[in-house]
């Protein structure tokens, strides 16, 4: 645990803060609320992690996420959950980060009959804006789906605002060396990832465009969640189903970036749909 641990300052995390509710579990960690004990008692979310069920693998996983997610906090990226700080207790690690009580994007895509092209500009482009920021340091996502896409609040000004999530997956991109590690979530995995034939930046674009696909087809979310549920080992399917019912769209953006010729879309000129012209594509 030596290189794992120079991440995490030691301080107990109850000697500042208050354990709340449980926000979500997984296979190696809790989330719950934290509440500052002292100043504007401002909430957080802590990532509760048991040290003793890290295999040597799983905390190389973790310090590589710590080190991603240290990057990404020092831009302060209106739409990249922030991390407060990183510390350890004798048996766990602590991640103290930005608490987003708003929910996930697939919560509330089930909760809308559909969403407009003006709701889906809203917040595609708050996506966009965000993997463009992870791209610009090299760094690649490879897990992009509603499920890690979290709005800040439930309700008042904040209620629209989205911050992408869980970095757990996510990977460096070193200099003329490309990818190769099968992993994402099935349905929003780019084809060149099953293949496994060598990938890079461009893997988070098809999921941007499986992502604006669903956005703008409510009314077939179901059939998409068929094709996405567990146990399935048919992938790129999903894409072509994307593909074929992309005619009750009309997003130029949508259908450039998805395509099954075996690869994601490659960096160009900026998309222009609807406003995300404002963001870069790398």
């Amino acid at each position: 645990m030596g290189l794992l641990s120079a991440f995490f300052r030691r301080d107990p995390l109850l000697t500042h803060y208050k354990i709340g509710r449980r926000l979500g579990k997984g296979t190696f960690a809790t989330v719950k609320e934290a509440t500052e004990k002292t100043g504007d008692k401002k909430k957080w979310a802590v990532k509760i992690i048991d040290k003793r069920v890290l295999a040597p693998e799983d905390e190389q996983a973790l310090t590589k996420e710590v080190e991603i997610m240290k990057q990404l906090a020092e831009l302060q990226h209106p739409n990249i959950v922030f991390l407060k700080e990183v510390c350890q207790s004798e048996g766990t690690f602590y991640i103290v980060q930005e608490l987003c009580a708003g929910g996930e994007l697939f919560d509330r895509i089930v909760e809308k009959e559909k969403y407009n092209e003006k709701d889906a500009r809203v917040a595609m482009k708050q996506i966009v804006s965000a993997v463009d920021a992870c791209h610009d340091l090299r760094i690649v996502h490879r897990d992009l789906k509603p499920e890690n896409l979290l709005y800040r609040a439930k309700t008042g000004e904040n209620k629209d605002v989205i911050k992408l999530a869980d970095f757990g997956l996510a990977n460096m991109l070193k200099a003329d060396e490309a990818l190769a590690t099968a992993c994402g979530t099935p349905g929003y995995v780019a084809p060149e990832v099953i293949a496994q034939v060598g990938y890079d930046k461009e893997v988070d674009i098809w999921s941007l465009g499986v992502l604006l696909f669903i956005l703008l087809s409510v009314q077939v979310f179901g059939a998409i969640c068929f094709f996405m549920r567990p146990g399935r080992t048919q992938q790129v399917p999903v894409g072509c189903l994307c593909l074929k019912l992309w005619r009750h769209t009309r997003s130029w953006f949508g259908w450039r970036i998805l395509r099954v010729d075996g690869h994601s879309a490659r960096p160009g000129s900026p998309p222009s749909w609807g406003g995300i012209a404002g963001s870069r594509i790398h």
